[in-house]
């Protein structure tokens, strides 16, 4: 009996020390554009560790669980500037409007081996049948 009332403390002890150990923050918001509309797939990346991260749901919602304090979040977009958040202890929900890129969103056609700029390729195409 002692022995088992032992072995169930050491088991609790061990599995509070862990959830412990873990101590990071849960991290959540919203990611707009300035206009206030949803942005869908904006990828959350670790600044120092991009193997880590998520991406944001089809109404712009995101959760990052167990990010240690003072950790860089990275957010990215195409068409978009990125966007750097620093997470603290006292983090709330996050509301995360980007800013677009002018200098980015050049219209690009893609082609079957690379790419060029949409005025490049404009014209007439014809195809005769001899």
């Amino acid at each position: 009996m002692k022995n088992r009332l032992l072995t169930l403390f050491a088991f609790i002890l061990i599995s509070v020390l862990s959830v412990y150990a873990q101590g990071g923050h849960t991290v959540s918001g919203v990611v707009l554009t300035e206009q206030g509309e949803p942005l869908v797939g904006v990828t959350i990346q670790y600044k120092n560790d991009p193997t880590k991260g998520i991406i944001t749901d089809l109404d712009g919602n995101f959760v990052l669980q167990n990010v240690p304090a003072n950790t860089t979040l990275v957010f990215s977009y195409i068409g978009f500037k990125d966007y750097t958040l620093l997470v603290t202890k006292d983090m709330t929900r996050q509301t995360i409007a980007l800013k677009e890129d002018v200098n980015q969103t050049e219209e690009v056609v893609v082609i079957g081996r690379g790419t060029q700029r949409k005025i490049s390729v404009v014209g007439a195409v014809t195809n005769e049948v001899i």
